[in-house]
């Protein structure tokens, strides 16, 4: 059975602004996911959500735990679209992240 993902949820990620390159590998995307640098591992959150939502779920919980807020906020809704027990996991313990925007993606998740 094919799952149902929110048109508002697959626009928003498309509204996205993202770099104008090539699509990357989810190997290449894992290793930006380790960059010192968060809008590299921002843009890596965007791209495992959107083009690898299944293989990418690992990276998606991983980067839920990220220490930027934009990052947990946009993995959040990436597992919010990829689904299962794990992303709702996930999601009810972003609800006790400090930041505002984290918490409304994780009640949005659920």
């Amino acid at each position: 059975m094919k799952k149902f993902i929110s048109p508002i949820l697959l626009f928003s990620l498309f509204l996205l602004p993202f770099h104008l390159c090539a699509a990357e590998s989810l190997e290449e995307l894992s290793l930006l996911l380790q960059s010192s640098n968060p809008a590299e591992r921002l843009h890596a959150v965007r791209q495992i959500a959107i083009n690898y939502s299944e293989q990418g779920l690992p990276f998606l919980l991983q980067a839920a735990e990220d220490r930027d807020e934009f990052v947990r906020e946009r993995a959040i809704q990436g597992l919010a679209a990829a689904g299962g027990a794990q992303a709702a996991a996930s999601a009810r313990k972003a609800l006790a992240d400090p930041n505002p925007f984290v918490r409304w993606r994780a009640v949005q998740a659920l």
